[in-house]
């Protein structure tokens, strides 16, 4: 039962572990995407003379939630899941630009596209549909609080602070895959050399019958204490046993010995 509780207990630290991790993985791309993002929609705005709330909510999205979420997971009992509720938030504030941009297509697209592939990358298949569902809820909400407009042209302006965000954030996902993938190859590695060390011990020995001396690879025969601290990390101290005791020191009474010692420890470890 003990075991059993002291394995769930770790179960959770490492969980634990893993979610603070992703919190700080996902700091500095969510910084530089909603910055990126932000660029985005505040040229749509800029061009749509749109009203002052509209600014309120892109710098709110693109400027400070990036922080507010951050101190949110990293504080937060459960890190992962509450990493997680993030991004669902990002994917529904990224439904919300759309109608508010009046679905001008490309900042649009690119908006949609990005928030996707964090969503991919972080949680798969299963939360990227959760983010599909939350853009179309923020879309929704969008239109039910600021009405329907559509003017879904973009123009050289549009473009030009879009071409940013189509170079730099997949780069800076790039390099996070390619660092993720250098960590990942040095765990394995770490863990190939742990698993030679158990192994090199495995598997039938050639002992001798007689002298219990071991053969080696190379036809050597050796003293059991050698070949294991050969071929392993343990080390040896040196004792005698009860009987090889009672062939070496005939004159000693060996069972009164190992009696008074036996009641020695008892005495003190009551």
């Amino acid at each position: 039962m003990g075991g059993k509780y002291h394995d769930m207990k770790a179960l959770r630290v490492e969980k634990a572990t893993e979610g603070q991790l992703l919190v700080r993985r996902i700091y500095f791309p969510r910084i530089v995407g909603m910055g990126l993002g932000f660029l985005c929609v505040a040229a749509v705005f800029y061009q749509q003379r749109s009203p002052l709330v509209f600014w309120i909510l892109a710098v709110a999205h693109g400027i400070i939630w990036p922080h507010i979420a951050y101190i949110v997971a990293k504080k937060s009992r459960s890190a992962g899941h509450a990493e997680r509720c993030n991004m669902l938030i990002d994917s529904f504030m990224g439904g919300m630009w759309v109608p508010l941009m009046s679905f001008n297509w490309l900042p649009s697209l690119i908006i949609i596209v990005l928030i996707s592939m964090s969503n991919i990358s972080v949680g798969g298949t299963s939360l990227f549909f959760k983010g599909l569902v939350g853009h179309l809820l923020g879309g929704i909400a969008a239109i039910l609080l600021f009405g329907f407009h559509l003017q879904p042209q973009s123009t050289m302006l549009n473009i030009a602070f879009c071409i940013p965000t189509l170079i730099i954030y997949p780069i800076l996902i790039a390099m996070i895959a390619y660092r993720l993938a250098l960590q990942l190859n040095r765990q394995k590695n770490r863990l190939q050399e742990t698993l030679d060390q158990v192994n090199q011990l495995s598997g039938l020995l050639p002992i001798c019958a007689s002298c219990k001396k071991i053969r080696d690879d190379k036809g050597y025969w050796n003293q059991i204490e050698a070949y294991i601290q050969d071929h392993s990390e343990a080390g040896f101290s040196h004792g005698i046993c009860p009987e090889c005791a009672r062939k070496l020191y005939p004159e000693f009474d060996i069972d009164a010995v190992l009696d008074a010692g036996i009641e020695s420890k008892k005495n003190n470890n009551p």
